[in-house]
């Protein structure tokens, strides 16, 4: 569910952007544009805080050795 409601909020927020440059622009379509954009936002994060599922896990494991380097740099930096 959260796959189609990240590209669901990502198509309403073009919708948005779109309805701000028209609203820059003098454009008729501009506050249509900007109202469909928001709502659709705020119905979206409506339903992200009843469907998002946070990672459980104590700690996600690196999937390649560049994370995993990754991983001890960011460590080593904690340390100092």
């Amino acid at each position: 569910m959260t796959k189609y409601l990240d590209k669901i909020s990502s198509l309403a927020a073009a919708v948005v952007t779109i309805g701000a440059w028209a609203k820059i622009a003098h454009k008729s379509y501009a506050d249509t544009a900007l109202t469909i954009g928001l709502f659709s936002e705020a119905i979206i994060f409506i339903l992200y805080f009843f469907f998002y599922k946070e990672n459980t896990s104590s700690a996600q494991q690196p999937s390649s050795e560049v994370d995993k380097k990754v991983d001890k740099i960011i460590n080593t930096l904690r340390s100092i």
